[in-house]
């Protein structure tokens, strides 16, 4: 690879490569590839080889797992990839990548010893009502999020995909997040019935009795649903049946 090709040819490293690059800009390179060269030289230099290459090397890393046929054996057969550094990777790109949250919330519940429930939350996610439940009664609040995480990823499913979302947003109010977590209410409520919202304040209402001192924030959480038959009118019977 192009990182042992440099560690084992020092000279590149010059200011005659630079000058080569030039060479190659101006004959009509892709600047794009001629500035990550550049790029890279520049780190080698200021850091060294090894470590001006981790970036792309566990980029390389995430996408060979994201794309491989089975996710849960190859995490299992690459062990590598509980480092820390992966994980860092994942959550930086998560705010605004789906398939990068869920990927880091797997990683969190493998490094509990619990890949099973990660991949079954994933793959099964219809069935993770009570590990959902169990979960926003626990203490363990990094938990509680990553599973909801990936249940409300993965689900296709709107009464799985509500009350996880619900899951998520009472992790961020226990992790008093900068983003409101009453802001995920609205678009997960889309289409909601009253018996729906009815079950959802009813499980703020169990979080609340399992964090009393929280309770004054877990309302923000009730009015939002609240907010949502409001603005939509309420319906008779559940919607996910046709969703």
């Amino acid at each position: 690879m192009s990182r042992d090709y440099l560690k084992s040819h020092p000279a590149l490293l010059d200011a005659e490569t630079d000058t080569v690059l030039d060479e190659f800009a101006l004959a009509g390179a892709n600047d794009d590839v001629v500035n990550g060269h550049r790029a890279l030289l520049n780190d080698s230099r200021e850091i060294g080889v090894d470590a001006a290459f981790a970036p792309l090397l566990e980029d390389l890393e995430i996408r060979q797992w994201m794309q491989s046929e089975d996710l849960e054996r190859y995490l299992a057969e690459h062990p590598e990839l509980l480092r820390p550094e992966i994980a860092t990777t994942l959550r930086k790109r998560a705010k605004g990548d789906v398939a990068s949250a869920v990927f880091a919330s797997i990683l969190d519940l493998a490094h509990r010893g619990e890949s099973e429930l990660a991949f079954q939350a994933a793959e099964e996610s219809g069935s993770m009502h009570d590990q959902l439940r169990a979960a926003w009664r626990a203490a363990d609040i990094s938990r509680l999020a990553s599973l909801a995480t990936i249940v409300q990823a993965c689900t296709e499913d709107g009464w799985t995909r509500r009350v996880s979302t619900l899951a998520l947003a009472i992790a961020r109010t226990l992790e008093h997040s900068d983003e409101p977590p009453e802001s995920l209410i609205a678009p997960a409520l889309e289409g909601s019935s009253e018996s729906d919202r009815k079950e959802l304040v009813a499980i703020v209402g169990d979080a609340i009795q399992h964090r009393p001192a929280l309770a004054s924030e877990f309302v923000r959480l009730i009015s939002a649903i609240n907010d949502v038959g409001r603005i939509s009118g309420t319906e008779d019977g559940r919607t996910d049946a046709t969703e």
